[in-house]
């Protein structure tokens, strides 16, 4: 009975992760349109600010998707997620 829970939770844990990386994989193909689109009218502050959190969605998207594929649930990488 508790593993049957255990198992659930992980499950549910697991979807809550995929739902996170559809939302910033969609918030970093929006910021990508938005660059191309915008670049001849967007200062290089801002330019450089919009590349900095496209490589944090980056590297939470794939943080993600090693909990999921691998069950890494190590300590020293919660805070990344």
């Amino acid at each position: 009975m508790a593993k049957d829970l255990n198992k659930e939770k992980h499950q549910e844990e697991n979807a809550n992760r995929i739902d996170e990386i559809v939302n910033i994989a969609e918030k970093h193909a929006r910021t990508e349109r938005h660059l191309e689109k915008d670049l001849p009218f967007t200062s290089d502050r801002a330019v450089k600010n919009a590349e900095e959190i496209q490589k944090e969605r980056e590297t939470k998207i794939e943080h993600l998707k090693d909990i999921v594929a691998y069950g890494d649930h190590s300590e020293d990488n919660k805070d990344n997620i």
